[in-house]
């Protein structure tokens, strides 16, 4: 098995019930920032339900049967439009948008370090609806964070960079700011003081929290490291 890391931006705590024309909504503010490749590997799985969060079932959406389950779209815009043609909720969903421009993923690549053979180069694209878990390589049990994310993923591992790195890399990158601003337009996290308890969990993680412990609550970059 290779090695495998995930950058994950989720919405943490309750999340919203989420309709078909939503994620519709979320996927044509994604693809309007313009920092997609524009490749055809494009596909969409549904399961209906009445809310993400009735259960924090954590199995696979590819495991489910899926009342949308599809990868015969040729471009964005013929996903959006089987979407927005329904009127039901989403239970769990996840949506892959192909590769990011080269130049768009260029902070967080990194090629032929002497401190690893193996590069690291994440540039696929996708959202997914339901449990978010983050877990680090030889870390503990993964964590659910929230239930609505991001996610630019590929090949490789973070070492010798840190995570922290990595999100200082993210969050200075214009054309990422990008992608980060869409998902915060479209489900906002109102930027409440972190209770005391939410500042322990935020220790407790050790380095899958990036940020200072007292950050005010928003979207967040999380980690899924495997191999």
């Amino acid at each position: 098995m290779g090695f495998y890391t995930g950058l994950v931006y989720y919405r943490p705590g309750a999340p919203p019930v989420v309709t078909c024309a939503e994620l519709a909504a979320w996927i044509a503010a994604v693809t309007a920032t313009q920092t997609l490749h524009g490749g055809n590997h494009l596909s969409l799985k549904v399961k209906f339900g009445e809310a993400i969060d009735q259960d924090y079932e954590t199995d696979s959406i590819f495991d489910l049967d899926c009342e949308i389950d599809s990868r015969d779209f040729k471009t964005v815009e013929m996903m959006t439009q089987q979407l927005a043609g329904r009127k039901e909720t989403i239970y769990r969903a996840f949506v892959s948008l192909d590769r990011l421009r080269d130049d768009v993923v260029q902070p967080i690549t990194r090629v032929g370090s002497p401190e690893n053979k193996i590069d690291f180069w994440p540039s696929y694209l996708s959202l997914s609806i339901g449990p978010v878990q983050c877990y680090e390589l030889g870390g503990e049990e993964p964590i659910i964070t929230g239930c609505l994310a991001l996610s630019i993923s590929g090949n490789g591992y973070l070492y010798p960079w840190k995570f922290a790195d990595v999100v200082r890399r993210l969050e200075g990158s214009a054309e990422i700011q990008r992608l980060m601003q869409a998902c915060r337009d479209q489900w906002p996290v109102a930027p409440d003081k972190p209770s005391a308890e939410a500042v322990a969990n935020r220790q407790e993680v050790g380095t899958l929290w990036p940020y200072d412990l007292n950050k005010p609550r928003d979207w967040f970059w999380g980690l899924q490291e495997s191999g």
